[in-house]
């Protein structure tokens, strides 16, 4: 009994804030173990996890402004805010990071993991908010 008086005093803020930062760890994990999962001998792992980044963002950015705008689901401030962000910056993290992996791929050279872990921060952030709000987990896994 005591333990659901614990559990109903605890500040729904907080409870959310906990939710969201596993929810980001999982995907992150999610996203990191299975970039390391499909390079085979002879390829070089920055290029494969850059092109399969590169390869489900505009899914990802897709699903997360479909999720934002159909008006379902009643987004807190902070929600809206977020998603309103990542619209804004995803296209130049992108971009920038598309252009990276021409530059590495002509040259070797380049910080093209910068500019995709920066990419990849911004989808999984993008999942966490819409999974709080009980959207789909848009980088695959459980809800």
């Amino acid at each position: 009994m005591r333990s659901l008086v614990l559990a109903s005093t605890i500040n729904p803020v907080r409870r959310a804030s906990s939710r969201r930062a596993v929810a980001t760890l999982v995907v992150l994990a999610f996203l990191l173990t299975s970039a390391c999962a499909t390079v085979t001998a002879g390829q070089d792992p920055i290029v494969v996890n850059a092109e399969r980044v590169l390869k489900i963002a505009p899914s990802v950015y897709d699903s997360a402004m479909i999720f934002a705008h159909t008006g379902n689901v009643k987004l807190s401030a902070d929600a809206a805010n977020a998603l309103e962000t990542f619209r804004k910056t995803f296209p130049s993290l992108y971009r920038t990071a598309d252009q990276a992996l021409a530059t590495y791929k002509a040259t070797k050279a380049g910080d093209v993991t910068v500019a995709v872990t920066a990419l990849e921060r911004a989808l999984v952030e993008a999942n966490a908010t819409v999974v709080n709000f009980g959207g789909p987990a848009l980088l695959g896994g459980a809800k």
